[in-house]
């Protein structure tokens, strides 16, 4: 087929077009040109016969609608209706109350939807979305849930979540349980020994000198404390005149060590130092000091105690006698899951702590913590989210009875809670802390509450960033722990932080298997993506099918709509209700409470927020978009699906089907979308917004060639019954087809704007075209769209 150019570069059906763009533009849409021509022979309206002019719009009040669909099985939405209303067939048609002419079709259906409503039913979908809202999701790849709008609701169903959530949950309540476990075990016993040896020595002076270069111990007295001897109550560091030392104990300094040697072994939960007098030995204090203990004899010879060097280990060699270190200056306390006594409970760090500048005090460091700040920092943490995780895990066993009764089930909410009582509890630990004169406990719990801050945030707004902010968060951790190690121990590697890195892994995990789902789904629709590819080639080579595909981007840029363009499903708006302004179609309930809705006009601020309003909106709007497919068919050579006498689906044009008697109850009309589906669509993509489906009420029309597609677009677009929102032109050379698998057609979102949609409330309702070309349609089979089921679930979409 050879396109003539068009008389001055435009069609005839298009004279306007460009002109109307400029005056024509609303707020929400392209209002069709007066002069374009209708498929029926109506007319709009105007407002002023509407009443709109002179009134004040109000807000949409909270009304519901009238139920479209019951949840019987899959049946069709006609199929329930007729079940609801008790009837095989419709009955006649007739004149409305108001003078609205409708068919027999239109009266069974509003029949069927007014039962619904009189039993009860008009939220039947709204409920059964409220008990279900993660369902949807069974269907989807694990990955894929942890990008959707609830992903701890829904992975958290799957086993693989569950057995994560318990084995870390298991983890952490065994944590809280050891460190209670030893905190116990301190209120009855100490911590240390029983050793015979115990040994003092100074790493690092008040003046800076370390190691080798450090020649005395620089105290005068030392010795260890326990519940026989401990230290007064001012905290875990005192300072007073006369230290409680134990007795039958002797004392020897070799080099920089202060060496003691009791007759028995004894426990320690401390120890005590005394700085030595004169005030030219101020320089000697020892800033950083180890503690060790050993039971082995040793001889002091050969030098083996000269110039003693910093040693990182827990245990070291010295004289010929393994000592085990028993303290230093500071010290923090480590929680293991796996060992309930008091091997590691303590874990020393090389914070410097300079000694009392006065001369021949003592100084007491008590071990033990205070058991409000142990709590708060070492307890509570471990088993909140320990529980939530185990909580979490198992109720979403329990069957949807249980937790219905119990007002819903939340995983989020009591994981978001979980961390956030980790965060405030660490950071009551630390001012504790803070202010028992413990800054390196403060640091080390202020190092931990980004981390559970941030979670508690993801978890609480779950969405489909919840993978990010878990990433962010485990950064902040690993970031914050390199720098307190940096500080503790003077390397970033030398205690990583075990929580950031698995929630770095997990989310690592997550990112890996999201990705490869993507390329699974791509791989799914690969073999149909060749042949529609391949068809857009050819069709691209051809001479006459390329300019007709230039010529549609002509007429797509001409009509002036995006195809990204903002389109919601809105409310009509609401006006106080005047009795001097006639309207036919005034319900009496609204006159009676003074109100009326405004024809036409949407409220932008009241969004349709009910599943079954946009059913029982889009099954009256089916009806009438349908008498439009077939004008715009008969006027442009378009096709639909006719289903086979031998079985099997043909497509036809609608003037051969008219010519066949009977061949208009074979067509096969695209069913509304099914309930599921919007429910996947609702969660998976659409962030819980039914306002966001906008096509629900759907349908195609085929074409043989470009020209008849484009002109079927023109006459849509000018048709003065109903008003573009919305224009997807995916026969662009721009276009990339990987979006929808190579399928390739022209989308048009558009409301009808016919008296009958005006008078039935439709008129504002949003239902979706599509223009194919019959080589495209063609391509489309079962088992195609079998492997796009199976592409769109493993991308979670």
């Amino acid at each position: 087929v050879v396109m003539e150019a068009p008389a001055e570069g435009k069609p005839a059906w298009m004279a306007g077009v460009g002109e109307l763009r400029e005056d024509s533009m609303l707020s929400n849409g392209v209002d069709a040109p007066s002069e374009g021509g209708s498929c029926l022979d109506v007319s709009r309206s105007s407002d002023a016969e509407s009443g709109v002019k002179g009134t004040t719009v109000l807000r949409q009040p909270s009304i519901r609608s009238l139920s479209s669909h019951s949840v019987l099985g899959e049946r069709s939405l006609s199929q329930n209706l007729q079940l609801m209303r008790g009837v095989d067939g419709a009955e006649a048609s007739g004149m409305t109350s108001w003078g609205l002419q409708l068919d027999a079709e239109m009266v069974a259906l509003l029949e069927g939807l007014s039962r619904m409503a009189a039993l009860g039913m008009s939220d039947i979908l709204d409920r059964f979305w409220g008990k279900m809202q993660n369902t949807p999701f069974d269907a989807s790849s694990l990955s894929s849930l942890f990008f959707s709008k609830r992903p701890l609701s829904a992975s958290t169903r799957r086993i693989p979540t569950k057995i994560f959530l318990l084995t870390i949950g298991v983890w952490q309540l065994l944590g809280g349980l050891t460190s209670f476990s030893k905190k116990m075990q301190v209120l009855d016993g100490d911590i240390f020994g029983p050793y015979r040896h115990y040994r003092f020595t100074s790493l690092t002076t008040r003046s800076g000198r370390k190691g080798a270069a450090v020649a005395t111990p620089g105290v005068q007295d030392f010795g260890v404390l326990n519940k026989q001897g401990m230290c007064p109550p001012e905290g875990s560091v005192g300072v007073g005149a006369s230290p409680p030392a134990l007795s039958n104990r002797t004392t020897a300094v070799a080099g920089n060590s202060f060496l003691v040697e009791y007759a028995e072994p004894v426990v320690m939960s401390g120890w005590y130092v005394t700085t030595a007098d004169g005030e030219e030995s101020l320089d000697d204090d020892p800033a950083y000091y180890e503690v060790w203990g050993t039971n082995g004899d040793y001889a002091v010879e050969n030098g083996c105690a000269e110039g003693t060097e910093f040693h990182r280990g827990v245990e070291v060699e010295w004289c010929n006698v393994t000592w085990t270190k028993v303290g230093s200056p500071k010290w923090r306390y480590i929680s293991s899951s796996f060992d309930f006594t008091l091997n590691n409970w303590i874990d020393f760090t090389y914070i410097r702590w300079p000694l009392p500048a006065s001369r021949g005090v003592g100084a007491f460091l008590r071990m033990e913590p205070e058991a409000y700040i142990f709590c708060f920092l070492y307890t509570i943490p471990f088993w909140g989210f320990g529980l939530a995780m185990v909580g979490s895990a198992v109720m979403s066993i329990a069957p949807n009875k249980f937790y219905s009764w119990h007002g819903g089930y939340y995983p989020h909410i009591m994981l978001g809670i979980s961390w956030g009582l980790a965060g405030s509890t660490s950071f009551v630990g630390g001012c504790f802390a803070l202010a028992m004169g413990q800054e390196h406990l403060w640091w080390s719990a202020c190092s931990r509450i980004p981390l559970f801050v941030i979670l508690s945030y993801a978890c609480l707004y779950q969405g489909p960033r919840l993978v990010y902010w878990g990433f962010l968060s485990a950064f902040v951790d690993i970031f914050l722990w390199w720098l307190l190690n940096w500080g503790f121990w003077g390397d970033p590697f030398a205690r990583p932080g075990s929580t950031g890195l698995i929630v770095l892994m997990a989310c690592a995990l997550t990112a890996a298997f999201r990705f490869r789902d993507i390329r699974r789904s791509r791989a799914l629709v690969k073999p149909d993506q060749m042949r529609y590819d391949a068809l857009w080639k050819q069709l691209c080579e051809d001479e006459d099918g390329r300019m007709g595909i230039e010529h549609l981007e002509k007429v797509v840029r001409m009509i002036g709509l995006d195809d990204r363009n903002y389109c919601r499903q809105h409310n009509r708006a609401f006006r106080p209700f005047h009795s001097s302004v006639e309207h036919p179609y005034i319900l009496p309930l609204l006159k009676e409470l003074g109100l009326n809705t405004v024809p036409r006009r949407a409220d932008p601020s009241s969004l349709v927020r009910s599943i079954d309003q946009l059913y029982a909106q889009a099954a009256v709007a089916n009806m009438l978009l349908v008498k439009l497919l077939k004008c715009w068919a008969e006027r442009t050579d378009g096709m639909f699906a006719v289903q086979q006498r031998q079985g099997g689906v043909e497509f036809a044009k609608w003037r051969d089907i008219l010519s066949t008697k009977g061949g208009d109850s074979a067509v096969q009309w695209t069913a509304m979308k099914r309930h599921g589906r919007a429910f996947e669509k609702l969660l998976r993509v659409y962030g819980d917004e039914p306002s966001r489906l906008l096509d629900i009420s759907r349908n195609a029309i085929i074409f043989d060639t470009m020209t008849d597609l484009t002109n079927c677009l023109g006459i849509i677009v000018t048709d003065e019954n109903i008003r573009v929102e919305r224009l997807k032109n995916r026969m662009s050379l721009i276009y990339d087809s990987n979006e929808t698998g190579g399928y390739r057609d022209v989308c048009i979102n558009l409301k009808m704007q016919t008296p009958v949609a005006i008078a039935l409330g439709v008129e504002l309702h949003i239902c979706e075209v599509q223009l194919v070309l019959k080589d495209f349609a063609d391509l489309r089979t079962s088992e195609g769209h079998r492997r796009y089921r199976q592409a769109r679930n493993a991308r979670g979409s």
